[in-house]
């Protein structure tokens, strides 16, 4: 999952996953990130911002970024 959240906003953003500012790691816990989202029943969902964007993960794999939290 972590690998597709990076590969998404680096999408979004035009770029390399290499070339982000910032690493996943140093917003939250990759293993955190795929705890919670393994974790309940239902439809979890986390949001954070990544190297400027607003990222949404959804338990059922669903990554949206918007590009307008800059």
């Amino acid at each position: 999952m972590t690998g597709a959240v990076v590969n998404t906003v680096a999408e979004a953003r035009g770029v390399e996953g290499m070339e982000l500012s910032e690493l996943l790691n140093d917003v939250l816990d990759p293993d955190a990130l795929a705890r919670v989202l393994a974790s309940g029943t239902g439809t979890v969902t986390v949001t954070f911002t990544l190297d400027g964007q607003d990222v949404t993960v959804d338990s059922d794999g669903t990554i949206l970024v918007d590009p307008s939290a800059e």
